[in-house]
């Protein structure tokens, strides 16, 4: 981004002043800036606006021949899945194109109304079988409504490249459920996972790994082994099952070691979820 002519010109005769040479036959005073030793109208003022103006305008040029070669990149390539995910999330629900753009105007606009018009708050996109997948929420991981949909499809469909088959993934959390038996320690959890402090802390952990998930992440089963290993009063958590849900109350069990939501995202279902308590024991031989 090119300088103000001020910032050039303030650069220049900060050189200018600490010249020994210039500090010598002008007899400056080197605790002094230049505006304090010379006045606006002197002709060394006068010199380094002009030469400063220059510059500025050099710099104002390279701003605008940037601008120029990236917008025809952005024409002239196919664009990648991050930019569509870029883009989904710049979508402005009741905002207009500029014309002949895939850009939105931000004149008159603040910074508050722009993010409040900017509904998609995590996107993912993927490709299957020559089709762009893109899965959409709102805030708080909350499905956007048919209304907004219906926009942002035809949005993607004014911005996207030719060819270019795109479906859009609107959908509530996938449910997930799990059936675990916990070896505890009884000094620390009770009978049934409770602290002896208080709180329940195998679930609080279950819950905190699926909501921290990174939009459209994978579940997998050895990282909630991991969380649940970091409980204290939890010895060994052994994972017998994992369930998910899409859409509907069937429940699938996932047998392999990860898995991606449809929707984006996991919400823990905890009164499906069944956990065995089991006091841990010493073997000793």
């Amino acid at each position: 981004m090119a300088r103000t002519v001020k910032e050039i010109k303030d650069e220049m005769t900060a050189e200018f002043i600490s010249n020994s040479t210039v500090v010598e036959k002008y007899g400056l005073d080197s605790t002094k800036t230049f505006e304090e030793q010379f006045s606006k109208a002197s002709i060394e003022s006068i010199l380094f606006y002009v030469f400063a103006f220059c510059a500025w305008t050099v710099e104002k040029l390279f701003d605008t021949h940037k601008t120029e070669v990236t917008n025809y990149i952005d024409e002239m390539k196919p664009h990648s899945l991050r930019w569509y995910v870029n883009k989904v999330k710049d979508f402005r629900f009741g905002q207009s194109l500029i014309e002949d753009t895939d850009r939105y105007s931000d004149e008159g606009l603040t910074e508050k109304e722009i993010e409040d018009r900017q509904i998609v708050k995590y996107a993912a996109a993927s490709e299957q079988n020559a089709t762009l997948y893109i899965k959409v929420a709102g805030s708080g991981h909350k499905p956007i409504s048919e209304e907004q949909q219906q926009a942002l499809t035809e949005y993607l469909a004014e911005i996207k490249d030719a060819g270019v088959r795109i479906v859009v993934r609107n959908a509530n959390a996938d449910k997930i459920k799990m059936s675990l038996r916990i070896f505890y320690n009884p000094m620390i959890l009770q009978s049934n996972g409770n602290s002896l402090q208080g709180g329940t802390p195998v679930i609080d952990a279950i819950q905190q790994y699926v909501e921290n998930l990174p939009f459209n992440g994978e579940f997998r089963k050895v990282d909630l082994v991991d969380a649940l290993q970091q409980v204290e009063g939890v010895v060994m958590p052994e994972l017998v099952s994992v369930s998910t849900s899409v859409a509907t109350s069937y429940y699938k069990i996932l047998d392999d070691a990860y898995e991606k939501p449809f929707s984006g995202y996991y919400e823990f279902d905890t009164e499906s979820t069944t956990i065995e308590y089991i006091p841990y024991e010493n073997v000793s031989y």
